[in-house]
C-alpha cells in the first residue's frame, strides 16, 4: 500500500487526484512550470496551517471538525470558481446546505451565487411565497474575507421587486426598469441571492431561482490547463480568506477578553452585509457539563431576529437533527418581555436550547433584520 506524508495525503484528497505511487508534488511538477500546478499544490497543502494555527489546534475534536471544513470550503469554492464561472452560461451555486456551508451562515437563509458579465443581459426569475424577506446584491471582487476584497454595486429587496399575484417576480441587472440598476463597467461580477425563511421546513421547499441569457450565445469552450489552475487559485484565496478571518475574530476575544461576550460586528464597506441587518457576534468557550445563558428582551413587532450556532470554524451546526437556530417566529418572551436561550450539550429544564454539537467552544451570531430600532442587548451567564 502507498504511503504519503498527510500532507500529501490531504492535498490528495481535496485535489481529488489518484495516488499513481509516487509522490504527489513530483507527479504534478513533471509537466507543470514552477507557476503551475506544482506551486498550486505546494500552496494547497499549506492550507493545513490554518488549523495547526488555530487557537483550539490542540483539541482533537476542533482539529477533526477543521479538516472536514478545510475539504467542504474547497469543495464549495472549486465549483464556484470553475465549474459555475462562465457567465455566458451562468448556473447558480448553493453556497450552504446541511453538509456543505459557507462560513457564517444562517440555517434560516438560502445563499444562491452565481458569476455574471456587465457586458451581457440576464432575466433572472424567482418567487417570494413562502419567504420572509430576500434581498439580491451584485458584488465584484473575493467573497472571502479579506479587508478591500470585495464591494457592493447594487442592491434590491423584496420591496423594490415587481411580483404577480403568486408572488413571481422577474429581474433584469442593469436594467433600471428591473429595480436592479449597475454602474457602468466592465467585467464580471458576482450576484447573491439571500432568502430568508420562518423555519427550514420553509426553506427547503422553496424552489431556487433560475436564469437565462437574452440574446445568442456561443457554446460552451473546452476547458484548458490554464483555467483550471487559475480557478484552483481562487479558491485557494478564498479559503485562505474564510478560515483566516475566523480564527482571527476568535484570537481577538482572547486577547481583549470578551470570550463569552457579545461583541457588536462593524458593518466594513467591503463586507457582503444585506441591507438594514446588523450582527452581534460572540466566541463561546464551556467546560465539561457547562452551558451559557442568553437573555435579552425582544418587542413582539414585524422584523426578524435569529441566533445561531457555530463550532469553531464557523460552521452552523447539524441542522436538521439538532437545534441550531431560533428565530423569533419559534421564541417567545416571557411575562416580564425577556427570552433565554440556552446554548449547552443537553435540552434545559428552563427556555430555548442551542446544542454544542459535543464541542466546547464556537461562536454565536444574534442577526437584527428589519427592525425600526436599535438590537436589544445580549446579556450571557455561565451555568
Amino acid at each position: 500500500m502507498i504511503e504519503l506524508p498527510r500532507r500529501q495525503l490531504l492535498a490528495t484528497a481535496l485535489l481529488g487526484i489518484p495516488l499513481l505511487g509516487i509522490g504527489l508534488v513530483e507527479a504534478q511538477g513533471r509537466q507543470a512550470s514552477p507557476s503551475g500546478w506544482a506551486r498550486l499544490v505546494q500552496r494547497l497543502v499549506k492550507l493545513e496551517d490554518l488549523i495547526n494555527h488555530h487557537a483550539d489546534a490542540a483539541n482533537p475534536q476542533a482539529r477533526a471538525d477543521g479538516y472536514r471544513c478545510l475539504i467542504r470550503l474547497l469543495n464549495l469554492a472549486t465549483e464556484w470558481r470553475l465549474e459555475a464561472a462562465d457567465p455566458q452560461h451562468p448556473r447558480f451555486v448553493d453556497l450552504s446546505s446541511q453538509v456543505r456551508k459557507f462560513l457564517g451562515d444562517n440555517p434560516d437563509q438560502s445563499y444562491r451565487a452565481i458569476t455574471l458579465d456587465r457586458s451581457l443581459s440576464y432575466e433572472i426569475r424567482g418567487t417570494t411565497t413562502q419567504a420572509r424577506f430576500i434581498e439580491i446584491g451584485a458584488y465584484v471582487g473575493n467573497f472571502g474575507g479579506s479587508p478591500g476584497s470585495r464591494r457592493l454595486l447594487a442592491s434590491v429587496t423584496e420591496s423594490g421587486l415587481i411580483t404577480n399575484r403568486e408572488g413571481q417576480f422577474t429581474l433584469r441587472p442593469g436594467d433600471s426598469p428591473g429595480r436592479l440598476p449597475l454602474p457602468e463597467g466592465t467585467g464580471t461580477y458576482q450576484l447573491l441571492v439571500r432568502t430568508w425563511f420562518d423555519s427550514l421546513e420553509r426553506r427547503m421547499a422553496h424552489p431556487p431561482p433560475a436564469i437565462r441569457v437574452l440574446g445568442a450565445v456561443p457554446r460552451p469552450r473546452p476547458i484548458s490547463e490554464e483555467r483550471i489552475v487559475e480557478a484552483l487559485w481562487e479558491a485557494i484565496r478564498l479559503v485562505e480568506d474564510s478560515l483566516g478571518w475566523y480564527s482571527n475574530f476568535v484570537r481577538q476575544a482572547a486577547r481583549n477578553g470578551t470570550t463569552n461576550r457579545f461583541m457588536p460586528l462593524s458593518r466594513r464597506r467591503d463586507m457582503q452585509m444585506p441591507t438594514s441587518v446588523s450582527y452581534q457576534q460572540c466566541v463561546w468557550r464551556l467546560e465539561e457539563g457547562q452551558s451559557l445563558a442568553v437573555e435579552f428582551k425582544a418587542p413582539a413587532i414585524p422584523g426578524y431576529w435569529s441566533l445561531v450556532v457555530y463550532n469553531q470554524w464557523g460552521e452552523s451546526g447539524n441542522w436538521p437533527f439538532e437545534p441550531t437556530v431560533i428565530n423569533n417566529r419559534q421564541a417567545t418572551a416571557d411575562a416580564s418581555g425577556w427570552i433565554r436561550i440556552m446554548l449547552g450539550p443537553e435540552p434545559p429544564s428552563h427556555g430555548y436550547w442551542l446544542s454544542t454539537g459535543g464541542n466546547l467552544s464556537g461562536t454565536l451570531s444574534f442577526r437584527w433584520t428589519r427592525f425600526p430600532h436599535q438590537p436589544p442587548v445580549l446579556h450571557t451567564r455561565l451555568f
